[in-house]
């Protein structure tokens, strides 16, 4: 088993006191990357850091709106809430066996020439189908008076780059009091969580090729994830079927023709979502 390495990451650019500015970070390549801890102080708070996102190869994989939002979904998981320390997870905190956790963590190993063979004439079996050649994290944060932002990170050995995690933002229209049905959540990889932003929503329901997958109540979710490995969230409605700390367990929506979300809630009002899939890099 290797040993699990912790390091100070290189300094923020654009760090700026007195103005609003965009702290952009580049994270080396060569080990397999599990947690990003960002160290926040001075007067810098979790509501004054938004727009988190984390870019491979040039490609936006993760966004988080602020540094609540990012907290809250943390905390979800189990994670203690952020005091001075943040993290962004590219593993599965608190499933059951450590593969099933550790999945997801972003390999930056063995970017090797497909047609280059190991001693006996074999394909090169550490060849990285989608090796990666940047690594970024950015993130806004609003005018303080006094700026401290650092970070690390917690790695292990090279390995290429396999199953990731993605988040994505979707802000659909505001909705009704009632029955919604969401029907703009992008379809193709497996839907790990899916966090709805509100507080007053009733129950759930989600249909796939028009068959019912889910129907729950907000009190049931919470009594189903209570028993699990979750921490229910006041703030949002979570629909997570790992809530039993199975990580094989997702909401598959390859070749799906129509997916619906069907959230009955109390007020109407905006309902951001956030969507935390597993996929490649490639999709």
């Amino acid at each position: 088993m290797s040993l699990k390495v912790v390091r100070k990451l290189p300094n923020f650019q654009g760090l700026a006191t007195g103005s609003a500015f965009t702290a952009t970070l580049s994270l080396p390549i060569g080990l397999s990357v599990e947690q990003i801890y960002i160290n926040y102080g001075g007067d810098i708070s979790l509501a004054d850091m938004s727009n988190i996102v984390v870019e491979l190869n040039g490609r936006e994989v993760m966004n988080f709106r602020t540094g609540t939002e990012l907290d809250r979904f943390n905390q979800f998981h189990g994670r203690a809430a952020a005091a001075g320390v943040l993290i962004i997870d590219f593993t599965r905190f608190g499933l059951r066996t450590r593969d099933a956790e550790e999945m997801t963590k972003v390999g930056t190993g063995f970017p090797l020439d497909p047609n280059r063979t190991v001693a006996d004439g074999s394909a090169n079996p550490r060849y990285n189908p989608f090796p990666i050649s940047s690594f970024t994290l950015r993130c806004d944060v609003a005018a303080n008076t006094t700026v401290s932002l650092t970070a690390y990170m917690e790695a292990s050995g090279p390995q290429p780059t396999g199953l990731i995690r993605k988040i994505r933002r979707v802000d659909p229209a505001a909705m009704v009091a009632g029955v919604n049905t969401i029907t703009e959540i992008p379809k193709g990889d497996s839907i790990n969580s899916i966090f709805f932003w509100k507080g007053d929503i009733n129950e759930l329901a989600i249909e796939r090729d028009g068959y019912r997958v889910f129907d729950s109540t907000d009190p049931l979710n919470d009594v189903r994830q209570i028993d699990g490995v979750r921490v229910p969230s006041a703030n949002a409605f979570v629909f997570d079927p790992t809530y039993m700390g199975n990580g094989a367990e997702n909401l598959t929506t390859a070749g799906v023709a129509d997916l619906r979300f069907l959230p009955n809630i109390s007020v109407a009002g905006s309902c951001p979502i956030t969507v935390d899939y597993i996929g490649q890099l490639s999709n």
